[in-house]
C-alpha cells in the first residue's frame, strides 16, 4: 500500500505521482469523439447527396411517361379535330363543321398565341386561338359568301420528316449542278409545335432568373428573344435575325415585333437554315454578323434550338408547357418532336 504526501505531491515511499492522467484521458476521448463526429458528418452529407440524386433521378424518370401521355392526348384530340367549311341550306350558304380528313405538318398563319395582344376581343378569342392539334373550335363570324373563312386545316404538332430547300433558285450554292442540290437542304418546312399556346421559348430568359414568366412583351419573359436564322451566301455563315426588329423569313415582309412573336407560324413554319450542326464547335453569330453568339448572348443557338432525334443537327425548338392564350392568366400543364390537365395560375 502506498501513502501519499499531500503537501509535497509525492508518495511516502518515494514513488512519483500520477496526477494529470485523467486530463490526458479526457482529451484523448474528446479527440476520438471529434474524429467520430467528422466521420459521421461526412457519411451524413454523402447520404444526403445520394438521396437527393436518387430523388432527382426518380423525378426525371417520372416525367417521361407524363410527356408521353401529353403527346398521346394531343394525337387523340387531332383524331376528333374539326374544320369549318361552307355548306348550304334553304337560307343560303352557311358554315358547317366537318371532321378533319387530312394530317399534314402545317401551322395556319391566322392562329395567335395570345389573341388579345393582337386586338382580338375576348368574345372572339377561340376563333384565332392556337392549339397543337389544329382543331377549329368555333366557326368564322358571318356568312362565307360575304366574309370568307381564311383558316385552313393544319396540324402544328407534326414535323417534316427531312430537311428541304425553301429558297429561290439563285440562292443555291450550286445553282447549275442538280447533282449537288441536296447540299442546300438546310431548311425545315415545318417543325413540331406542342406548346399549348404555340409559343417557343428562349432559355436566355432564365439566366439569373429561374422563375421567369412566360410572355412576349418584356425582355425578361420566356418568349421575348425569339429569332430566325439568316445565311450569308457563299460563306455559309449563320446569324440570328434581330428579334426586336420584326424581321421575318418572308422577303420584303417586316412586322411589328409583338405581332410577329404572337404568331406561331413564324417560329415553326418555313424555318430557313435551321438544319445546322448543334452542340459542337459550330460558330453562330449575333444579328450584326460579326460577334459570335456565346453563352452571354440571347442568340446563342442552344437557348432556342434542339436536336430531338440525336443526329447532331437542329430540328426543333424549346417549348414550355404553359398556356397563356388568355391574357392575364397562365395555365401550367404537364411537361413535352411529333390536353392533359392544366392548373390555373395568375400570370
Amino acid at each position: 500500500m502506498k501513502l501519499l504526501d499531500i503537501e509535497n505531491g509525492r508518495s511516502v515511499n518515494g514513488a512519483k505521482s500520477c496526477r494529470g492522467s485523467i486530463l490526458v484521458l479526457v482529451l484523448g476521448i474528446l479527440a476520438m469523439m471529434a474524429v467520430l463526429a467528422a466521420v459521421y458528418l461526412a457519411i451524413g452529407v454523402g447520404d444526403q447527396r445520394s438521396s437527393k440524386a436518387l430523388e432527382t433521378r426518380q423525378e426525371r424518370q417520372a416525367v417521361a411517361p407524363v410527356i408521353g401521355e401529353y403527346i398521346a392526348d394531343v394525337i387523340g384530340k387531332d383524331r376528333m379535330a374539326t374544320i369549318w367549311r361552307a355548306g348550304s341550306d334553304d337560307a343560303g350558304v352557311i358554315s358547317q363543321a366537318y371532321r378533319e380528313t387530312t394530317d399534314f405538318p402545317y401551322t395556319d398563319y391566322t392562329r395567335l398565341s395570345i389573341p388579345e395582344l393582337s386586338g382580338i376581343a375576348p368574345s372572339q378569342r377561340d376563333i384565332y386561338r392556337f392549339n397543337p392539334e389544329g382543331t377549329q373550335r368555333v366557326q368564322w363570324p358571318g356568312q362565307p359568301l360575304f366574309n370568307p373563312d381564311p383558316r385552313v386545316a393544319d396540324d402544328p404538332f407534326l414535323a417534316s420528316t427531312e430537311p428541304t430547300f425553301l429558297g429561290a433558285p439563285n440562292e443555291r450554292d450550286q445553282p447549275t449542278d442538280p447533282t449537288k442540290w441536296w447540299l442546300d437542304n438546310h431548311d425545315w418546312a415545318q417543325i413540331s409545335n406542342l406548346a399549348p399556346d404555340g409559343l417557343p421559348v428562349n432559355l436566355f430568359a432564365i439566366r439569373n432568373n429561374f422563375n421567369a414568366e412566360g410572355g412576349i412583351q418584356n425582355d425578361d419573359e420566356m418568349s421575348f428573344w425569339l429569332s430566325l436564322i439568316k445565311r450569308t451566301p457563299g460563306t455559309g455563315i449563320l446569324r440570328a435575325t434581330d428579334a426586336t426588329s420584326g424581321e421575318t423569313h418572308i422577303p420584303g415582309l417586316s412586322l411589328d415585333p409583338l405581332e410577329m412573336r404572337n404568331r406561331p407560324y413564324f417560329w415553326t413554319m418555313d424555318q430557313r437554315n435551321l438544319f445546322f450542326p448543334i452542340n459542337q464547335g459550330f460558330r453562330f453569330f449575333d444579328p450584326d454578323g460579326i460577334t459570335v453568339a456565346g453563352w452571354g448572348s440571347p442568340y446563342y443557338p442552344d437557348y432556342q434550338y434542339a436536336d430531338a432525334d440525336g443526329d447532331g443537327f437542329a430540328d426543333s425548338r424549346w417549348f414550355e408547357l404553359k398556356d397563356s392564350t388568355i391574357l392575364g392568366r397562365e395555365l401550367t400543364c404537364f411537361p413535352t418532336r411529333a390536353t392533359t390537365a392544366c392548373s390555373s395560375q395568375p400570370a
